[in-house]
């Protein structure tokens, strides 16, 4: 069950992760842009792996971390009563998400249909406003009608990048990436991470293609595709890989201009990629410890229950019990002491006689047992506990 305290340290897990990627990248000079969307992908599948990836060992947290941590988890307990369940709302965005790559996956199929043939896997569609390419097992290119009203000489590097899109299985990876983005909606680091894999991404296919028809000729295209995008997306592209998709053209105009110096020899390469490796280890373990989230995904039902004090438990419903006809007739008067274990949900489950009178004791269980506390959570998650509770019989002087 996925609850706010879990739904908040899983957050700064990423985050940690998210920022140690981004700081690995920066400190390596890993300029290559094939290499940085490798990473930015691990990223990604880092980051879903995550509650999977915790110490099996109990980590050790410095105090400031405890202290972020515990003003997590109060605040956490505070919001789960104003607000639906994390779990809820997960899903409520989750399913947003995943309906809207659906209708973008439906729309191409149209797009596909709709358009006119012109080559073998390109077609036309003037629903396009750039070039596109999508599919797997057979992939299609589709231009803007525009595209027939220029040289071959210009259109040629248009095509060339869409092929090198196919050529590297961009699309089957951009709906992977799609799909993260659904289960990790929530959180605005694998926002981030998605923008800066759809730019590098594009930066590496210019690379390619400018290499290999030119970089003058390139620009030229790709200035030539500009002028023809629009503002307006459609949404049904959205799933596709574009050649004016995934960052700004001063960017990537930049990009080309510093092909070379872009280079990395493969030395530079092997040692970035075993710096890489090592940091991706180093960075599962930091991120779990400054939130742990021990327990994940285990039902709290198969723990122990821990001891807590009475006093640390917050009650929300308290029945008071009848003071029993026979007791008061006999002066009777004291406490009724309980050993009591509280489920998961802060229920009672089970009550165990301490101490108090035989004429006390069944009025204060049947009273007791319809008592209801605040579950208590522990690492995020709502546990049975074990306390004392006592029952007090005063008569009246």
């Amino acid at each position: 069950m996925i609850t706010w305290a879990i739904l908040l340290r899983y957050s700064l897990q990423v985050l940690v992760l998210v920022a140690g990627a981004a700081a690995i990248l920066r400190i390596c000079r890993v300029r290559d842009a094939a290499m940085r969307v490798r990473v930015w992908q691990a990223t990604l599948l880092l980051a879903l792996a995550l509650p999977w990836l915790q110490p099996s060992s109990k980590v050790t947290v410095s105090a400031p971390v405890q202290r972020v941590t515990a003003v997590m988890e109060a605040a956490s307990q505070d919001v789960s009563l104003v607000l639906p369940s994390a779990q809820t709302i997960w899903l409520i965005g989750a399913s947003a998400m995943f309906a809207r790559l659906a209708v973008g996956l439906y729309g191409l199929r149209r797009l596909r249909r709709t358009a006119k043939p012109h080559q073998q896997n390109i077609g036309i569609s003037n629903q396009v406003h750039s070039p596109v390419a999508f599919g797997w097992l057979d992939p299609v290119i589709l231009l803007p009608p525009q595209a027939l009203t220029i040289p071959e000489a210009q259109r040629l590097p248009m095509v060339e990048h869409e092929r090198e899109h196919i050529r590297r299985q961009d699309w089957p990876q951009t709906v992977a990436e799609e799909l993260c983005a659904a289960l990790l909606w929530f959180h605005p680091a694998i926002w981030w991470v998605l923008r800066n894999l759809r730019t590098d991404r594009e930066q590496a296919v210019d690379a390619a293609v400018a290499n290999r028809v030119g970089q003058d000729r390139y620009t030229e295209s790709l200035l030539l595709v500009a002028t023809w995008h629009t503002a307006r997306r459609n949404h049904s592209t959205l799933a596709a890989t574009s050649m004016f998709r995934g960052c700004s053209l001063a960017e990537r105009l930049q990009s080309i201009h510093q092909l070379k110096e872009n280079v990395m020899t493969k030395h530079h390469k092997a040692a970035a990629f075993a710096a890489l490796t090592v940091a991706a280890i180093g960075l599962i373990f930091l991120s779990a410890s400054a939130a742990p989230l021990q327990g994940f995904p285990q039902s709290s039902s198969t723990t122990k229950p821990i001891k807590v004090k009475v006093e640390d438990l917050k009650i929300i419903k308290k029945v008071p019990p009848v003071y029993p006809a026979e007791a008061k007739q006999l002066g009777i008067q004291g406490k009724v002491v309980f050993e009591t274990t509280l489920d998961d949900k802060g229920k009672v489950a089970k009550l165990h006689v301490i101490s108090g009178h035989p004429l006390l004791v069944e009025s204060a269980m049947k009273a007791v047992q319809q008592w209801e506390y605040r579950p208590v959570l522990l690492n995020g998650n709502p546990v049975s506990v074990e306390t004392s509770i006592e029952v007090t019989y005063t008569l009246a002087p």
